[in-house]
C-alpha cells in the first residue's frame, strides 16, 4: 500500500468508467454525504475532490490499521477532508449510513456472503440514500432483474460472489439500471457498473452520465498509454505506473 502511494498515480489513468459516475452523481446529486465502503486508497472520495465536490466525505472500512494509514498519509493533502471511519460489512447497521445522499462501492459486495447481502441492503433501504453506485463483477445468471428467486452465483476462479444487484434493489424499494465497464481483467471476467436509485428524477441521471462522458473522453490518452503500458499477467512492481505515466 506504501509503495503504491509512492508511484504518485494520476488518477485520471484508471480505466473504470465507475469513477466518473462516483464524481458525477456527487456533483449533480449535490450530495451532502458522499459514503465510499471499503477504502483501498480512499480512491473514490480522492477523484470526488479532484473534480470539484464540496461535501462530506466518508471512507468505511474493517480494517482499522489501514484507516489509521490513510488518515495519516492524507492528513497535510488536498483529501484530509476525507472521515475515515470503521465498518463491519458482515454485520450491518442502520446507523452506519446516517445522513449518506450518496454510497459508492468498488470491487467490494462481491466479497460478502449472498446472506449478508440481504441484511445489507435492508439496511441501506432504511436509510436516507437516494443512490447506490456499484462497480464489481457480474455474470449472466446474475445480470438483469430476473424472477424473484434470482440469486447469487459462486464464482469459480476465487472466494468471491456475483450478485444480482439489480434485482436485490428491486427487493428493497430501488430502481436500477446497468452500465458496462473496463479494467484490466475483463477479458476474464465481466465489471459493470450498477446504478440503483430513488427519488431521482430522469434528467438527473442525464446530467449525470454527460458529466462522466466527458470525464471520460478527456482522459482517454492518459488511460491507454498507461493501459498499454502494463500487463495483468505479470505482477506490478514498484515504478511500472509511473514509468507508464511519464513516457
Amino acid at each position: 500500500m506504501v509503495e503504491f502511494l509512492e508511484e504518485d498515480v494520476d488518477l485520471r489513468a484508471n480505466t473504470q468508467h465507475f469513477f466518473d459516475y462516483v464524481s458525477a452523481y456527487a456533483i449533480t446529486l449535490e450530495a451532502k454525504r458522499l459514503q465510499q465502503v471499503g477504502c483501498f486508497l480512499a480512491t473514490e472520495c480522492k477523484v470526488a475532490i479532484d473534480n470539484g465536490f464540496k461535501g462530506e466525505l466518508l471512507a468505511t472500512d474493517y480494517d482499522r490499521d489501514r484507516l489509521d494509514f490513510l488518515k495519516s498519509a492524507y492528513e497535510e493533502t488536498e483529501y484530509a477532508k476525507i472521515v475515515f471511519k470503521h465498518q463491519d460489512l458482515e454485520a450491518p447497521k442502520v446507523d452506519d449510513f446516517t445522513g449518506v445522499d450518496l454510497l459508492v462501492a468498488q470491487a467490494v459486495f462481491s466479497n460478502i456472503q449472498p446472506e449478508t447481502m440481504n441484511d445489507l441492503f435492508q439496511c441501506i433501504a432504511q436509510s436516507d440514500i437516494k443512490c447506490v453506485l456499484i462497480g464489481d463483477v457480474y455474470t449472466k445468471e446474475t445480470l438483469g432483474f430476473g424472477p424473484m428467486t434470482l440469486s447469487s452465483v459462486r464464482s469459480p476462479n476465487d472466494r468471491n460472489w456475483f450478485h444480482p444487484y439489480m434485482q436485490l434493489a428491486h427487493r428493497n424499494g430501488f430502481e436500477a439500471f446497468y452500465l458496462p465497464d473496463f479494467m484490466y481483467s475483463s477479458f476474464r471476467v465481466a465489471r459493470g457498473i450498477f446504478v440503483l436509485h430513488r427519488g431521482i428524477s430522469s434528467s438527473v441521471h442525464s446530467e449525470a452520465a454527460k458529466l462522466a462522458s466527458e470525464r471520460y473522453i478527456n482522459r482517454q490518452e492518459i488511460i491507454w498509454k498507461v493501459y498499454s503500458a502494463l500487463n495483468i499477467d505479470r505482477h506490478w512492481q514498484k515504478g511500472d505506473i509511473k514509468r507508464a505515466q511519464s513516457q
